[in-house]
């Protein structure tokens, strides 16, 4: 699992687990069949309209911008995704974490061509092989990353659950039985962060999502620091549910 730490303009380190090769080739294969497919429907339909006569123009005027410009127009107006990106749950930002804009997405596209269909997608995969981050030559030039937008965490809650605890532990927070697993680890994944990178950013993260916690588990009176509280929240989750 290969994973890019990202500096927001607020100053805060987010942690992107990058896409992989494979699920980018996965997304090619996609959008390629997806695309396809549209591209033979309409072709029949117009065929239908127009007869064998116009087929030339009907590839020219209709079928070929389509071909063309599919990952450009969907990047650019979907959030830097494509279908077959969406499938995959990965998608295209910038190297500062940011919502890729019109410019971003045209450098990448500019170089589609050249990486991906002239030499068969291999320059694109040796790109994306040897970079560090996985870009290949038009994210480098776009500053941007294919990341997934549904990170796997390093610990599952079955790892979380499998620890020991103490057997004399008494839960101070009964509610957090109405967490959900994907709450757990997202307070486990910010802690982890904390820890990593002590700036105020993420002190006020802490401070957040604490409150945003007590709000959701109808919590009035707490002890300690927000770190203590969110750990107290996991610790008590893995009694009272294991």
């Amino acid at each position: 699992m290969e994973t890019i730490d990202i500096n927001t303009p607020q100053n805060v380190t987010i942690n992107y687990e990058l896409a992989s090769l494979r699920e980018r080739i996965f997304g090619f294969i996609i959008d390629s069949v997806t695309l396809t497919i549209s591209c033979l429907i309409l072709y029949s339909l117009l065929i239908s309209v127009f007869g064998f006569e116009g087929q030339n123009v009907i590839i020219i005027i209709f079928c070929l911008p389509i071909f063309l410009f599919y990952s450009l127009f969907f990047e650019m107006m979907n959030n830097g995704k494509t279908l077959g990106k969406m499938a995959l749950g990965i998608k295209v930002i910038k190297i500062d974490g940011t919502e890729g804009v019109a410019g971003d997405f045209m450098a990448r596209w500019a170089f589609r061509s050249l990486e991906l269909y002239l030499t068969a997608g291999a320059f694109a995969a040796i790109m994306v092989s040897l970079s560090d981050k996985n870009q290949r030559l038009g994210d480098l030039l776009a500053n941007t990353v294919v990341v997934k937008e549904r990170p796997t965490f390093a610990m599952s809650l079955v790892a979380l659950l499998s620890k020991k605890t103490i057997n004399d532990y008494q839960p101070k927070y009964p509610s957090v039985v109405h967490m959900s697993e994907d709450d757990v680890l997202f307070i486990k994944e910010v802690l982890e962060r904390y820890r990593k990178y002590r700036n105020e950013a993420h002190r006020e993260a802490l401070k957040v999502l604490s409150d945003k916690m007590k709000t959701k588990l109808e919590i009035t009176n707490t002890v300690g620091r927000y770190d203590e509280f969110l750990l107290t929240l996991i610790k008590d989750y893995v009694v009272l549910t294991r």
